[in-house]
Parts: structure tokens; C-alpha cells; sequence
């Protein structure tokens, strides 16, 4: 099992994966796999797949990620609402 060091460390030195692809692995792995390493900034991930909103994997991950969202806070305290977005962001 890999330690929250480890997890922080792949994440930083991990390239970036372009297009909806990369999003969408970056997705999964943010509130799935790894809810836990702060430097995930989910809203931005989320962001860059809006416009694939109705592709079935992102609104599988999307409903993973309100079904569990009080689970996910409790590992990750860091993700916070921006009162300042729009209510669908």
C-alpha cells in the first residue's frame, strides 16, 4: 500500500495527460482512487471535462463523487465550494 508521501510524490512528478483522456484519469484517480492527496484540485479537474458532461464515465465518476462526497471531506478537508462559481460548476 502506498504511503500519503508516495501518493503526493506521484502525483507532483506525474506528467499531465491531454484532452479528455487525461482528465478523465486525473478524475478518477482525485476522487476514487486517491480522495486523500490534497493536491488534488478537483473543481479544475472537473472543469476540464465540462464539455463531455453527458459521456457515461464522467457522470458515473460525477455520481461516485456526490454519493460520497461526505466520505471524501473527511480524507481530504482541503476540497472546498467556491461560492463565487456558478451553482452548476
Amino acid at each position: 500500500m502506498e504511503t500519503k508521501e508516495q501518493k503526493v510524490n506521484r502525483n507532483r512528478n506525474s506528467k499531465i495527460l491531454k484532452g479528455k483522456i487525461g482528465w478523465l484519469v486525473d478524475y478518477r484517480r482525485a476522487v476514487i482512487l486517491d480522495p486523500d492527496v490534497i493536491e488534488w484540485d478537483i473543481s479544475v479537474i472537473r472543469e476540464g471535462l465540462k464539455e463531455y458532461a453527458e459521456d457515461k464515465e464522467v457522470q458515473k465518476i460525477d455520481k461516485y463523487l456526490i454519493e460520497n462526497l461526505k466520505e471524501i471531506l473527511k480524507v481530504n478537508p482541503a476540497i472546498q465550494d467556491d461560492d463565487t462559481q456558478p451553482l452548476e460548476k
